[in-house]
């Protein structure tokens, strides 16, 4: 469960920070990343708009260097469903609000 807080705290901040859509992050891959530049390319699957890139600052580097090093999947945010993301952060997030 502290794995969980983890991820949904994790999910809030780089949500704050990049601006993005929930479901752009959701779908987050390690492979969308530029570490070099500091900027994540959303595809356009999942971009409302067409392909876009978003500039990470050193804060939302951080988060992501720090989720790289304890990484099990190809997602950022890896999830039990069949896209093998998150796909709804809303019930955990009541979760973590309450504990």
């Amino acid at each position: 469960e502290l794995a969980d807080n983890e991820m949904i705290r994790d999910f809030g901040r780089l949500l704050m920070l990049t601006g993005c859509r929930k479901f752009e992050l959701c779908g987050m891959a390690w492979s969308e990343i530029n570490w070099d530049d500091g900027f994540w390319r959303i595809p356009d699957a999942r971009a409302k708009a067409g392909s876009r890139i978003v500039t990470l600052d050193s804060i939302a580097l951080s988060i992501l260097k720090d989720r790289h090093a304890r990484k099990t999947s190809a997602f950022v945010f890896p999830g039990h469903g069949a896209l093998g993301h998150l796909t709804d952060p809303g019930s955990a997030f009541e979760k973590v609000r309450a504990s």
